[in-house]
């Protein structure tokens, strides 16, 4: 399932889109944060997709060997452990899977050279030719399939091209859905019949916190960008970026709105996202501020947590 941590990404972008754009209405943002969360589970399904092209693109290159005007022996007695890993094989007996593929329309015919180029790239990996020619388990199936997304697939830069072409909402989303696909891999045991793919959301309080956390930051902002500029006030305007008021914002309304987060979450999440989306100095000056306001917060009252809100985690 997507993590909260790339449920506050996409709110960012939805609002920062919203407000240098022209300022949609807010049922539209709200539309558009979901439709940008399952876009990530577009993709997922997508690389889960793409090891199974690479296994039928491998399978056609033995068959062809097979069709040479002179065969070796080797040739017409192809090696077919990795056509038959046992993972591969669960994958494409997972009907969850082939159902949402076929009505989301993924594919990857476009991209043949690609996965030509992949296959090529596999088959001169020591590892895996250490693969077909020792006697391997379950457990290797398993490893080899996560090698080759970690070293070849992961590490090409014609993967990262296509993905970027294919859809806007890609550009920053590997590092998620790899860990999404890590974590489906590490529960798969070899008596599964199928693949248990994971849910989108975790629950659907995660999906109405991306549609709230739009919502209630546009909703608020003149407000909570007064209460924001009593603590920047003495920063040179032109030197604060707006990514970090944007965020700053988030945070207000995570503080002030969202009961059932924990202070320290939210302050640990956007610390962190200013980190990569603003400047050098985002994540340290974020962190003051937040820090002040929070303090004030809680002197006013205006912070009430209860239930997971009070723990240290969510």
């Amino acid at each position: 399932m997507v993590s909260r941590r790339l449920i506050r990404i996409k709110a960012y972008q939805v609002l920062f889109a919203y407000y240098r754009g022209n300022k949609d209405n807010v049922s539209n943002a709200e539309k558009e944060v979901l439709y940008s969360v399952n876009k990530t589970y577009e993709l997922y399904h997508k690389i889960f997709l793409l090891l199974i092209e690479i296994k039928d693109k491998f399978e056609t290159k033995l068959e062809q060997r097979k069709n040479k005007k002179l065969p070796s022996f080797e040739d017409l007695n192809p090696n077919r452990k990795f056509v038959d890993n046992r993972v591969l094989y669960q994958l494409e007996n997972t009907e969850a899977f082939i159902d949402y593929v076929d009505r989301n329309k993924i594919s990857w015919k476009n991209n043949t050279d690609f996965i030509a180029k992949i296959v090529n790239k596999i088959d001169q990996e020591e590892y895996f030719n250490k693969y077909l020619n020792v006697t391997t388990d379950y457990k290797a199936d398993k490893k080899l399939i996560i090698e080759i997304l970690e070293n070849i697939v992961l590490d090409c830069d014609d993967f990262t091209e296509i993905l970027e072409e294919d859809s806007i909402y890609w550009n920053d989303e590997l590092e998620f859905v790899f860990d999404m696909i890590l974590r489906t891999f590490k529960k798969l045991k070899e008596n599964h019949t199928e693949i248990k793919l994971m849910p989108l959301y975790k629950s659907d309080n995660d999906k109405l916190f991306a549609k709230d956390l739009v919502a209630k930051t546009i909703l608020n902002h003149t407000k909570n960008a007064d209460v924001i500029f009593k603590y920047i006030k003495n920063w040179d305007s032109e030197r604060l970026a707006f990514t970090d008021s944007l965020l700053m914002e988030m945070a207000f309304e995570e503080f002030t709105q969202f009961n059932d987060i924990p202070v320290k979450v939210t302050m640990n999440e956007y610390i962190e996202i200013a980190k990569f989306y603003s400047t050098k100095q985002s994540g340290q000056f974020i962190n003051g501020v937040l820090d002040k306001m929070v303090k004030d917060l809680n002197k006013e009252g205006l912070i009430k947590k209860s239930g997971l809100g009070l723990k240290g985690s969510i």
